[in-house]
């Protein structure tokens, strides 16, 4: 990854525009989302998003965050994935800022540190209600995993997925400390637990495994709200 990035440094000044972050994008076939100024009304949003309760998951997405807005004191957290039911406005989240969490029915793990550069990274989140496994991983590397959470849980249907902001009510309530500032492709969730190699050809090669998705990227392409820029290759 930081190979491609020192390309991508050559790259922009050669290109410039759009052109230039196609190109620097991990995933240059696919588009981008850039969400470039922490507002409460740049997300992009799907209802009714989730039709089987998991049982087990994993979501993973490429990102580049803005440096200067993640680390910023006054920022809560920087929620790239938000996904809120009812009964649970903190169903299943991924947030990336202060430090990297997730949250499954409202029960939360942390690394336990947060990445402050301007490059691309790939990130992925594996749970499972069998002995309430789970693991994060960056870059294809696994940098924390455990077992016990929400065991014999389940993630429930029916809900609404947001990105860029965290739900605080159901498709709503966003707080503009806790939107995310940066740059975002294949944001895929799927409804198991993907192999570590898989995981592994995400981050280097960008392929997708497809066919167990339950929520793809190119569903969010004809869903943002405000600001948002899409830029498509």
């Amino acid at each position: 990854m930081k190979f491609a990035c020192s390309i991508c440094l050559l790259v922009l000044l050669l290109v410039s525009g759009m052109d230039a972050e196609l190109q620097c994008s991990p995933c240059s076939e696919e588009y981008l989302m850039l969400f470039q100024e922490r507002t409460s009304t740049d997300y992009s949003i799907l209802y009714n998003s989730i039709a089987d309760p998991l049982h087990a998951t994993t979501v993973c997405f490429f990102a580049r965050d803005y440096p200067d807005e993640s680390s910023s004191t006054t920022v809560d957290s920087q929620c790239v994935y938000s996904y809120a039911i009812a009964e649970s406005n903190n169903e299943f989240n991924f947030c990336l800022a202060p430090q990297i969490r997730v949250l499954i029915n409202g029960n939360r793990r942390d690394v336990g540190f947060g990445v402050e550069d301007d490059d691309w990274h790939h990130y992925c989140f594996t749970w499972s209600d069998v002995n309430g496994d789970y693991a994060f991983y960056i870059d294809g590397v696994s940098v924390s995993s455990g077992a016990g959470f929400v065991r014999d849980g389940h993630i429930s249907s029916g809900g609404t997925t947001v990105i860029g902001q965290d739900q605080d009510s159901v498709g709503g309530d966003f707080v503009a400390a806790q939107a995310y500032v940066g740059d975002l492709t294949q944001v895929n969730v799927w409804n198991k637990v993907l192999s570590e190699s898989d995981i592994q050809a995400q981050a280097s090669t960008c392929y997708i495994s497809e066919g167990t998705q339950v929520i793809k990227w190119s569903q969010f392409k004809d869903k943002v709200q405000g600001g948002v820029v899409l830029m498509r290759p």
